[in-house]
């Protein structure tokens, strides 16, 4: 019951500059969905590291190819 009373206090404050409301919304977005967040996050970021190391390797060797070509 407190959560969702903070919720709505959260929603009615979000586009007001009171630092009860910032506070509100921060905790209960870290309550709601901080674990999903930290998993979607990290499951992206690992993605994306690896998608651009393959993609810098690719692009690397691709040149290398066309130096070597010549």
């Amino acid at each position: 019951m407190i959560f969702k009373i903070n919720l709505i206090i959260a929603k009615t404050n979000k586009y007001q500059n009171i630092f009860l409301g910032k506070n509100l919304t921060f905790f209960t977005h870290n309550f709601y969905f901080k674990k999903t967040f930290v998993k979607i996050g990290f499951f992206f970021r690992m993605n994306l590291i690896k998608f651009s190391n393959f993609l810098f390797m690719y692009l690397s060797d691709t040149d290398i190819r066309k130096a070597t070509q010549n």
